[in-house]
């Protein structure tokens, strides 16, 4: 049986229209002088958004409008993110083709790159290949250079039509949020069931500040999306998985394993597609070669990167003295992690959804991270009663699921005690919620789709739009804050385009 609830337009357009009033009056209350040019803003904003409600049909492609809407936003309003102008040297280096970075003179790793890159938010700054120096960038030299493919390809075509920094930096950002947002977009598309969770969590303001960052964690995001997405869409939906599934799932992997160390956990998802769907070749290729390249792939970047720690020391640190310290005192490292999880873990929650922005020096209210919390229950309780019986998953998905998001999470923090944290420091420092984004559907699909109360018989759909508007307003009041924040320098803007229209 199933019941039907369906909301008539006029119930959408009232419901939008209240959280448009909503938002502007909060912006009225925190800067008269920036109502009217917001108002303007959100006007087209919410207008865009009630078009769509009429237009669109399908729910993945509602969810994928409304996420590439609300990007394009965060892509205007939002300059910074952390580590943004280390994230542009790598990325401008590979461009160039160099894919390694190397020791400099000074002991510190980067590449003699032109002086102007350091200015990439001066407008004025062009690049003069005659004038060049050692640019540092060492936290950003360790990452593999495949994080930062999408941003040099945007780069390197930069380049050909102009030579100022501030365009050549924008262009590496537009290839980044354009790569994340495809691959989001194919995850909603492919995901059997989960789909609003994942709308949620891709919808958090901090992710949405990296997806139009040249940060590498736009790319990582978006691909562990996708690929779980994937994984689901073989194991429970589709009826056979071809060579061509397998070698998706590999490059996806693979490259997961090499971005980000700590997710190499990822491989055990492979798991989940039954053998029956399988046949001899490609059960070898799935569960053998695939995982086994990809612990490859992690181990020579783990290499590379524990070579460049080696050399270079991060705050005091010592990442031999870390190491040993674990080794030889498993019992004492397991009471650090403890108390670190006991202590933090509001941080890691607030600051996942996004409580600091920019260079983690833009606080957003903390109502607006409970709202965005309460959204992910609520869209985790229209998945739940939405989902179809089949979906319901097996032990073993369960089991593999938070063990993925474990052995992520454990990896997490023993690679910020390696590599952050000062030797016999009571507590890791360096980890932030950001970290843990890939891993939130590894947590939070198995804790939907586990029949808690035994099978559930009865089946409800719901035609729900009022979670897409609830978002829209939660991002547009975070958007209000990123331009309070910078309130000088939009007034000044705003000044310059009157004095430019009256002339």
């Amino acid at each position: 049986q199933y019941s039907t609830v369906q909301y008539s337009t006029v119930q959408q357009t009232l419901f939008l229209t209240c959280a448009y009033i909503c938002t502007i009056c909060y912006v009225y209350s925190k800067s008269p002088v920036l109502t009217l040019p917001f108002a303007f803003a959100n006007s087209i904003l919410f207008a865009v958004t009630a078009l769509l409600f009429r237009k669109t049909k399908d729910t993945s492609s509602l969810l994928v409008l409304v996420l590439g809407l609300v990007g394009v936003c965060y892509f205007i309003a939002c300059p910074f993110a952390p580590d943004e102008e280390a994230h542009f040297l790598r990325a401008f280096e590979i461009s160039l083709g160099r894919l390694f970075s190397k020791p400099l003179s000074s002991g510190a790793f980067g590449d003699t790159l032109p002086t102007a890159v350091q200015s990439c938010w001066i407008s004025s700054a062009t690049i003069d290949w005659t004038d060049t120096a050692e640019i540092t960038f060492t936290n950003t030299a360790m990452y593999a250079f495949v994080n930062y493919i999408p941003q040099a390809a945007g780069i390197f075509i930069a380049q050909f039509f102009t030579n100022r920094v501030i365009a050549i930096h924008y262009a590496g950002k537009l290839a980044n949020f354009l790569t994340a947002f495809a691959l989001c977009a194919f995850a909603l598309k492919k995901a059997p069931f989960g789909k609003k969770t994942l709308f949620v969590i891709m919808l958090f303001p901090m992710h949405l500040q990296e997806m139009v960052s040249t940060a590498p964690d736009a790319l990582v995001n978006s691909l562990s999306f996708a690929f779980i997405a994937f994984i689901f869409y073989l194991a429970y939906q589709k009826e056979t998985v071809t060579k061509w599934d397998i070698m998706a799932i590999g490059g996806m992997l693979w490259i997961i394993a090499l971005c980000k160390i700590v997710y190499l956990g990822a491989f055990l998802l492979v798991y989940i597609i039954p053998r029956k769907k399988l046949n001899n070749r490609t059960v070898y290729m799935l569960r053998v070669f695939v995982p086994l390249i990809a612990i490859s792939l992690n181990l020579l970047s783990l290499k590379i990167s524990s070579r460049i720690l080696a050399i270079s020391k991060f705050h005091d640190t010592n990442a031999n003295e870390q190491m040993k310290f674990i080794l030889t005192n498993p019992i004492l490292y397991a009471r650090i992690v403890i108390t670190t999880i006991i202590k933090r873990t509001p941080f890691f929650g607030a600051s996942c959804i996004g409580a600091l922005l920019e260079s983690l020096d833009l606080p957003v209210p903390l109502f607006i991270c409970t709202l965005f919390l309460l959204a992910v229950s609520y869209a985790a309780f229209h998945d739940r009663i939405n989902c179809q019986l089949s979906f319901i998953l097996k032990k073993k998905d369960t089991a593999l699921l938070f063990l993925c998001f474990l052995s992520g999470f454990s990896l997490i923090l023993t690679s910020e005690y390696i590599g952050w944290t000062r030797p016999h420091a009571e507590i890791i420092d360096g980890v932030q919620g950001r970290y843990f984004i890939p891993l939130l559907p590894c947590l939070i699909l198995p804790l939907l789709y586990i029949p808690l109360f035994g099978k559930e018989k009865q089946q409800v759909r719901v035609k729900e739009p009022y979670l897409v508007i609830v978002l829209l307003a939660l991002n547009v009041l975070t958007l209000a804050h990123v331009c309070l924040f910078h309130e000088e320098a939009l007034s000044k803007t705003l000044d310059g385009l009157m004095k430019h229209i009256k002339m």
